[in-house]
């Protein structure tokens, strides 16, 4: 008798538990990725059977993958601290110019692009409805040269914005969202201190929809006995929100203390592919919209493959998309 309770009791919990888990209502979530070729373009025709997507490590479902292009909104946040606002210190500034010049060239006549930079505020320079013309007067009149943009000498005092806070605030020029929402950020690093932390911005910018892309000025050699240089926190943000970065090497010159930049044939070519990958990444991508039972306001960690036609992953594309998706809160 009690061996027979114990058994009417076990099914009637396991009936229970599993009614509540059929219960669960499955949750539909996105996920933006861009597919290019070799060649750096967009490839455009794969359907929802060519990707395979982990949530947490585990397969998920695919209920649908749609491709759309069509003219976007770019913030452009540029860093004009010290280090990067003189000419003649470390040659950055010309070079920050190109990556600006060339983004301003090389998008659709219809994506809207704003411009802020960053000293010891973040000052809007251009909005949306001021555009290109603004940005193009801007540049005209040297801004490097500007005496009305505040020096940051050092990027850990309280009075310099940190580079997350600029992030931060940058994104609210994108409110209320659009699909394809961009933070395009040209800087020589030094995070400084920021309010925000880096988790809370990535939830913020992955809440939005909003991708963080970067040009980022870093040195290129380490040498024997200096400490290892730590992960930066904007190329995490990058990276969890499905932008890249594009890195501009530079070495130590006579002066030590500063790291040189050289604008030379390699560094120009190298800046226009990554501004036309960058654009082509902007203007075109596949939205795939997944199976989840993550509870709402969690992280999960996402990786993507294509496949082949027998099922093998796809070797000959590049896959750029947000390494982190957060479950939209009920």
């Amino acid at each position: 008798m009690v061996e027979k309770s114990f058994l009417l009791a076990s099914a009637l919990l396991f009936g229970g538990l599993l009614s509540v888990a059929q219960a669960q209502p499955k949750r539909t979530v996105s996920v933006l990725i861009n597919v290019l070729d070799q060649n750096g373009s967009t490839v455009p025709d794969l359907r929802k059977e060519n990707f395979q997507v982990k949530l947490n490590g585990h397969v998920v479902a695919l209920v649908d993958a749609s491709y759309s292009l069509g003219p976007r909104r770019i913030v452009v946040l540029l860093d004009m601290r010290s280090s990067m606002k003189g000419q003649s210190i470390n040659n950055a500034w010309p070079i920050a110019r190109e990556a600006l010049e060339d983004v301003l060239t090389e998008a659709p006549t219809g994506a809207q692009i704003a411009l802020l930079t960053l000293p010891s505020q973040v000052d809007k320079i251009a909005d949306f409805s001021q555009g290109r013309p603004a940005i193009e007067d801007w540049l005209k009149h040297g801004p490097s040269q500007r005496s009305d943009i505040k020096a940051c000498e050092n990027a850990y005092r309280k009075e310099c914005t940190g580079l997350l806070d600029a992030v931060s605030e940058a994104s609210k020029l994108l409110q209320p969202s659009q699909p394809g929402d961009v933070i395009y950020l040209i800087t020589r690093g030094g995070d400084g201190i920021s309010d925000v932390s880096k988790t809370d911005l990535t939830k913020q910018l992955l809440r939005n929809g909003i991708r963080l892309f970067a040009v980022l000025f870093v040195k290129d050699v380490r040498f024997e006995g200096e400490p290892p240089i730590p992960t930066s926190p904007i190329r995490e943000v990058t990276r969890e929100t499905g932008g890249a970065v594009f890195s501009i090497p530079g070495r130590e010159g006579l002066r030590s203390w500063v790291v040189e930049f050289y604008e030379d044939d390699k560094t120009r070519e190298g800046i226009m592919i990554h501004t036309r990958e960058f654009v082509a990444k902007v203007s075109g991508f596949y939205t795939l919209e997944l199976e989840s039972h993550v509870s709402p306001g969690k992280l999960s960690s996402v990786s993507a493959n294509i496949a082949e036609k027998n099922g093998s992953v796809r070797k000959n594309v590049t896959l750029t998309y947000q390494r982190v998706l957060l479950t939209p809160d009920d």
